[in-house]
């Protein structure tokens, strides 16, 4: 974790930014997944894996996104 060495300092304003470049990064990680999907579609067994960790990692990165709004405001 990156606020590890750094507790002590931590604010909410770093905190939140964090938030915001994690939810940047979980979104791409789901935009990825979906184009992995698609290219493992001749394996119907590990397409379905795939589209399952992408629509996790999609819910990871809209809860996120919610509570960085939720605490920006």
């Amino acid at each position: 974790m990156i606020f590890n060495e750094n507790l002590e300092n931590t604010n909410v304003e770093s905190l939140l930014s964090g938030i915001k470049n994690y939810s940047v990064m979980t979104d791409q990680i789901a935009d990825n997944l979906h184009d992995l999907e698609k290219v493992a579609r001749h394996d119907d067994k590990i397409a379905k894996r795939v589209n399952q960790a992408e629509s996790e990692v999609r819910q990871a990165s809209i809860i996120l996104a919610k509570l960085l709004e939720e605490y920006s405001n």
